[in-house]
């Protein structure tokens, strides 16, 4: 399991959030916007919002797991 958060912006210094107020706070706009279309793009279909978690399974096949993180890179280039 693991879940992606955006911080505020470029030079964002802040911790790691620790508490649910600090998960609330992160930039929810940018997934929605940017992360999750161009995902889809690429066939990978990601969570609504960023504050689903997201599972890895022995379902998936080496080739699932590397058109998933192709598909993270694109988005977050």
């Amino acid at each position: 399991m693991f879940k992606l958060l955006f911080a505020g912006g470029p030079g964002d210094t802040e911790q790691f959030p620790r508490t649910g107020a600090d998960v609330r706070s992160r930039d929810a706009d940018r997934w929605a916007r940017l992360l999750r279309p161009a995902a889809k793009d690429r066939g990978v279909l990601l969570p609504p919002n960023q504050f689903e978690s997201q599972f890895v399974s022995a379902a998936y096949t080496e080739d699932d797991i590397d058109r998933t993180l192709e598909a993270y890179k694109h988005a977050l280039a």
